[in-house]
């Protein structure tokens, strides 16, 4: 179990910690004595209506003045991750991937994060003494020792505007910004038909710029 703590981001956004439980990629563990057949179909049964409601329940989630319920929420969704993990969000930079980027349970699930120069211009919001684009690598650098470490792309000019959640082949749509999520009511709802919409986002990644690459091409003194 590992601590990551969450600078303040300002007067509505205090610092904060959420703790993670890592998990090796080992599989589900069955812990308890395994039944035997006498009845396993009807638990069987029993157990894949419960799923099915509470997927049913978990499709969609309003969230009004609670910032942090609405990160803890995608914090769970992130956890759950077996493969990958895609955050499409053109304000995305150093704080939200310090909140939700340690998220990941599984040492071998890739980060991929699609954002924006929107998020990058200009002060961070954790450290007025450096710019948003410092901020972000600093943030990154937090990673160093994950074997798989997170990949961030940044979009030419500004053409996603709605934010999206990729987690393995599962898709949440949300109107806000993770960054900001709950301050006011919102809502972030899972997709039925997600296929098209992961394959769009994954022809943006394809020719967005990677993270180092947008740095380097920098001008002077920017």
């Amino acid at each position: 179990c590992k601590t990551v703590k969450v600078p303040c981001g300002g007067k509505k956004k205090p610092a904060y910690e959420y703790e993670v439980s890592e998990l090796e990629d080992g599989g589900d563990t069955v812990i308890g004595t395994i039944p035997d057949d006498e009845g396993f179909e009807v638990r069987a049964a029993a157990a894949a209506h419960r799923r099915a409601r509470q997927g049913t329940e978990d499709t969609e989630r309003w969230f009004q003045d609670a910032p942090e319920d609405a990160g803890q929420f995608i914090r769970c969704l992130i956890g759950q991750a077996r493969h990958s993990v895609l955050i499409a969000d053109p304000y995305f930079a150093g704080r939200p991937l310090l909140a939700y980027g340690h998220a990941i349970c599984r040492l071998n699930v890739q980060l991929r994060v699609l954002t924006s120069k929107s998020a990058l211009t200009g002060k961070s919001d954790i450290d007025s003494k450096v710019d948003a684009a410092t901020a972000l690598q600093r943030a990154l650098d937090t990673f160093r020792s994950y074997s798989t470490k997170p990949a961030v792309r940044v979009l030419k000019g500004n053409p996603l505007h709605d934010r999206f959640l990729v987690i393995d082949e599962t898709v949440w749509f949300s109107g806000n910004s993770l960054n900001s999520i709950g301050e006011r009511a919102a809502m972030i709802v899972r997709l039925r038909h997600p296929e098209a919409v992961a394959a769009r986002l994954d022809g943006m990644w394809a020719i967005a710029k990677p993270f180092a690459d947008w740095v380097a091409d920098l001008p002077d003194g920017a």
